[in-house]
């Protein structure tokens, strides 16, 4: 539509940015949107999808695959252990959740227009029926037909190549969070490749912990992956423990992969806050301990047991060990006898002799 000499034209919507404006619309007015962000390691992503197509017989044909649709596949088997992202909001009052990941990816059609392509019970796909769907439906979408539906919890968007430092997506309900893959173009300073996430989420379902303990869990994942599956994320409780020297050594085990460092070199009297066990950390060792206690703790478990000696004996306390190694800890002990010992040799060599044979008088006396 031409405006004569205004100098500009009017250029009309396609029916498909009318329907997505209106959802936009619509979502703004429910949707209590929060981001977080967390960089990813591109190398894992690449050497866990590596190891993906490591098993694939010489003559298997080549296939153009890339980062975003390997992220994809590990994205869903990440999904698949959080059940929160597996939700739709029913209401104000009600999740719906799903047995299976039913996976939305945004497409950008040839006209320009943005629909969404869906991969359902995508958790349930090998790699390659995983691709092979993806690739289908996302030609379907770039054809302009939009598949989302109500099952539909997690939406993808991905950038690649530009030179992009954040970007904050939009969640469009039902959907509860829209995740965004972007790999900037590198520079020549940087030695590694980058990749950041940024996770989307309507606060009204979730809060912001189960999406970083999510975004974390991913990253582990594709480390494990990366590993060849040998890389411990997190050690598990024995499946029964009965001597105090078996809850010493998993406690000390947890906090020690937790904080980086050897057992043998925490400090079981320090607070484990100044050790570097910061809340988010925190929660994971109480999750860790429930899971070995076969009970529920509260938030502020640290708090009130704030060590690993503390934490100890509240956790031998649970457990009803009876075991002298309860009273103290191996390496307690094992200085204070040293100390000790050390303090009473200095004390009884000063002693002139006279004392020193009554005191022992006296002490033979006792034991008598």
């Amino acid at each position: 539509m031409s405006q004569g000499n205004a100098g500009y034209e009017l250029k009309p919507l396609s029916a498909q940015q009318k329907w997505l404006t209106a959802q936009f619309k619509r979502s703004q007015r429910e949707v209590v949107p929060t981001t977080i962000v967390s960089r990813l390691e591109l190398n894992h992503l690449r050497a866990a999808s590596k190891r993906l197509l490591s098993g694939a017989g010489e003559n298997k044909p080549v296939r153009y695959l890339t980062d975003f649709q390997f992220f994809a596949y590990w994205v869903t088997r990440a999904l698949a252990d959080f059940p929160q992202l597996r939700c739709t909001l029913e209401n104000e009052s009600y999740l719906r959740q799903y047995e299976h990941v039913h996976l939305g990816i945004a497409v950008e059609t040839d006209a320009g227009d943005l629909v969404t392509a869906l991969v359902e019970d995508a958790d349930t796909l090998s790699f390659d029926a995983f691709v092979d769907t993806l690739q289908e439906r996302i030609r379907l979408a770039m054809q302009g037909k939009d598949q989302a539906k109500q099952n539909m919890s997690v939406v993808l968007s991905y950038m690649g190549g530009q030179s992009l430092m954040f970007g904050s997506p939009l969640v469009v309900s039902p959907a509860v969070a829209t995740l965004f893959f972007f790999t900037p173009a590198p520079r020549k300073d940087e030695k590694e490749p980058l990749a950041y996430v940024s996770m989307g989420f309507d606060h009204r379902a979730l809060n912001g912990m189960p999406i970083a303990r999510f975004l974390e869990g991913l990253s582990e994942r594709l480390a494990r992956e990366a590993a060849g599956g040998d890389a411990v994320t997190e050690r598990r409780p024995a499946t029964k423990v009965t001597t105090a020297r078996e809850l010493r050594e998993a406690l000390l085990g947890c906090v020690g992969q937790m904080l980086g460092v050897a057992p043998d070199q925490i400090d079981e009297h320090e607070s484990l806050g100044v050790l570097g066990l910061d809340s988010h950390k925190a929660l994971r060792l109480k999750a860790f301990l429930e899971e070995l206690l076969s009970t529920s703790l509260p938030g502020t478990l640290l708090w009130h047991h704030p060590s690993v000696e503390a934490l100890f004996r509240f956790c031998a306390g649970k457990l009803s060990l009876a075991d002298e190694d309860v009273t103290q800890s191996p390496r307690s002990r094992d200085e204070g006898s040293s100390v000790d010992l050390d303090a009473l040799t200095r004390s009884l060599s000063e002693l002139p002799r006279d004392q020193l044979a009554a005191l022992l008088d006296e002490l033979e006396t006792n034991n008598h």
